[in-house]
C-alpha cells in the first residue's frame, strides 16, 4: 500500500527564507523504491551564493517560448495527488498564466516504480505521443484514466490520431527510457523525493534559475502569489 504523510511545507524562498506554510500531502518514495516519509520543510538556502539551475533540454514545454517564468513539475502518472492537482489546480493555472504567455510549464518525469508499476510505462507512452506532437494530450488522458495499462496506451494512441505503428515502435525504444532516467537524475540532484514536486524560477537561455520549491499540491492562489512576485521588477 502506498504510504502517505501529511505535513506542512511552502514554496521555499531560496533567498529570503520562508513564506507562510500551508497544508499539503505528498507521496513518499524514490525511483528505485527507497521509500521514506517526508521530513518536513527543507532548510532555507538563503546563504547559497548562487541559486540552483536546471537545464530545460528537450523536456516537454507548454506555453509561449517568450515567457520568462517557468513552473517545473516532477510527476508520477499513478500518483493520486498528481492526478488531483491536474484536475483541480492545473486548468486554472494554465488558463491564467500559461495560455496568456506569462509562464512556461515544464514536465519532468519522476516515476515511483517501487510503488507504481505503471508509472514508468505511462511516462514512456507520453514521451512517445510527444514524438508525434501530442505529449500534452496524452498527459491529460493518462491523468484522467486511472486504470493504466498497455492496452490503454494503444487505445489512446488511436484516439489521439497517432501513427500507431510508430507509437508501438517508440514504446520499445531505449530513447524515452533514457529521457525519463535523466529527469529522475536531475530531480534527485535537486532533492526531489516525492511527487508532485514543483520548481518555480526564471528562464535564462536554456536553463531555469530556481528561486522557489514546493512538494505537494499548492493551491492556485499560492502559485499566483509567487508568480506575481517574480513578475515584479
Amino acid at each position: 500500500m502506498m504510504r502517505v504523510s501529511p505535513y506542512l511545507i511552502s514554496f521555499a524562498r531560496l533567498r529570503r527564507g520562508w513564506m507562510r506554510a500551508f497544508p499539503v500531502v505528498a507521496v513518499a518514495g524514490a525511483l528505485l523504491g527507497a521509500c521514506a516519509a517526508p521530513a518536513g520543510p527543507a532548510t532555507s538556502r538563503a546563504s547559497d551564493p548562487l541559486l540552483p539551475r536546471l537545464a530545460l533540454g528537450d523536456s516537454p514545454r507548454l506555453g509561449s517560448p517568450a515567457a520568462t517564468i517557468a513552473i517545473v513539475e516532477f510527476s508520477d502518472y499513478q500518483c493520486f495527488y498528481c492526478q488531483g492537482f491536474h484536475a483541480r489546480e492545473f486548468p486554472r493555472l494554465k488558463q491564467t498564466y500559461v495560455d496568456t504567455g506569462v509562464v512556461q510549464y515544464i514536465h519532468k518525469d519522476f516515476p515511483l516504480v517501487k510503488l507504481h508499476t505503471q508509472a514508468a510505462p505511462a511516462a514512456i507512452a507520453a514521451r512517445c505521443a510527444g514524438a508525434q506532437g501530442r505529449f500534452w494530450e496524452m498527459r491529460h488522458e493518462l491523468y484522467v484514466n486511472t486504470k493504466l495499462n498497455d492496452g490503454l496506451y494503444s487505445s489512446l494512441a488511436k484516439t489521439l490520431g497517432l501513427d500507431v505503428r510508430a507509437f508501438q515502435t517508440c514504446l520499445a525504444d531505449v530513447a524515452p527510457r533514457q529521457a525519463i532516467y535523466r529527469d529522475v537524475e536531475e530531480g534527485v540532484h535537486l532533492g526531489v523525493d516525492s511527487t508532485p514536486t514543483f520548481l518555480l524560477g526564471t528562464i535564462e537561455g536554456d536553463t531555469i534559475k530556481i528561486v522557489r520549491t514546493a512538494a505537494g499540491t499548492p493551491e492556485f492562489e499560492v502559485f499566483a502569489r509567487e508568480i506575481e512576485a517574480l513578475r515584479k521588477p
